[in-house]
């Protein structure tokens, strides 16, 4: 225990730390951003507009710098995700300025501000609460290592699957939601443990609508604590696909998988002979089960989609939609895409209220 207080001392300091380093980089760009619009006050037209900006990024900049902020009471997730969000905004902010050339776009900057504004108002402070809560976390983490060793007679067929895992994230990724939505701008990244491997879909700022993760896990003791912990602790507006690994899980424990159902997690116990167990009865479930089994090969989204398009001679969003398991909103944005690479022609007139699509001539 006196090693954990000791290292708790030690790193109680990080939560400081990384709030300082990211108050370092935001003010950067802020300051930064106000040259820029300084050039802008000498070269556009809009110098009413620009001063305002500027004005408004000077009281940014203070606001940035206080060490009180207005969220306490947090819990760590809020933190990071605070931290993360003010530093990308920011981020956004200089970038457009620097793509802006001579010209202002006042309306985009503003909004730009506005989020900005935002994240500093909604930034956690550092409390004892919040160091508490890390020790905790610090705690519960040396605990899992420590209980998650992995026998020497089954490491070897840990490694082999997750290398299946990880070669089939390397090659292919979700394409459609759960939800049927269908975002092709969302961004695929994957990362392997020692005992783990990760992957997400993220917008590139905070958004994360879908986490998959498989690890290891000791079939000591029943996980419905655990796994419950964990599906609520998902963030707001994102969804958790959890694969626990061993070598035999017992009936206990299967039996929970076999009739597990939350909103926020789908769960998979994955038997190191091959078998994976989940709630089939679950359509959540069913529609990510391809990312932690052992098939390495897919049909993907525009593949079945040029199987339809190619049984009909005129189709809607909506028929794509009802033929794919996606909405229509969805249906609409791989339309487009598909029509941008030459695939389909939009045949719809401008009063039309649903667009309607046929195949391109040359496309077999």
């Amino acid at each position: 225990m006196v090693g954990i207080k000791r290292l708790f001392k030690k790193k109680s300091n990080e939560l400081e730390d990384k709030q300082k380093a990211n108050t370092l980089s935001i003010n950067k760009n802020l300051n930064s951003a106000r040259t820029i619009i300084d050039r802008l006050i000498q070269t556009t037209n809009e110098v009413r507009d620009a001063r305002a900006l500027r004005s408004r990024l000077t009281g940014l900049i203070s606001d940035v710098q206080r060490t009180g902020f207005g969220r306490k009471g947090a819990s760590l997730d809020d933190f990071y995700a605070g931290e993360e969000l003010l530093v990308k905004c920011t981020d956004n902010l200089i970038n457009s300025l620097e793509q802006s050339g001579d010209s202002l776009d006042a309306a985009t900057i503003k909004g730009l501000m506005d989020v900005v504004e935002d994240a500093i108002n909604n930034r956690v402070s550092v409390t004892e609460e919040l160091k508490d809560l890390f020790f905790e976390e610090i705690k519960e983490k040396q605990l899992l290592t420590a209980k998650q060793e992995v026998p020497d007679t089954v490491s070897s067929e840990l490694t082999l699957y997750l290398n299946v895992l990880h070669t089939k994230y390397a090659s292919s990724e979700p394409d459609v939601l759960h939800t049927g939505d269908y975002f092709p701008f969302l961004k695929w990244e994957y990362r392997t443990g020692n005992k783990s491997i990760s992957a997400q879909l993220s917008d590139g700022l905070i958004g994360i609508p879908l986490m998959l993760e498989a690890r290891w896990q000791d079939n000591s003791a029943s996980i419905a604590a655990m796994v419950q912990k964990e599906a609520e602790g998902v963030r707001r507006n994102g969804f958790k696909c959890l694969c626990l690994v061993c070598d035999v899980w017992d009936d206990k424990n299967r039996s929970f998988a076999e009739r597990f159902n939350h909103p926020k997690l789908t769960l998979y116990l994955y038997e190191l002979n091959g078998e994976l167990v989940f709630n089939s009865g679950n359509p959540t479930a069913s529609h990510y089960e391809f990312w932690f089994n052992n098939e390495q090969v897919r049909e993907t989204l525009k593949e079945c989609a040029i199987g339809i398009i190619e049984s009909q001679e005129y189709f809607t969003p909506q028929d794509i939609a009802g033929a794919l398991g996606m909405n229509v909103d969805g249906a609409g944005r791989l339309l487009v895409e598909l029509e941008n690479e030459g695939v389909v022609v939009d045949v719809s007139f401008k009063s039309d209220k649903v667009r309607k699509y046929t195949k391109a001539k040359g496309e077999d």
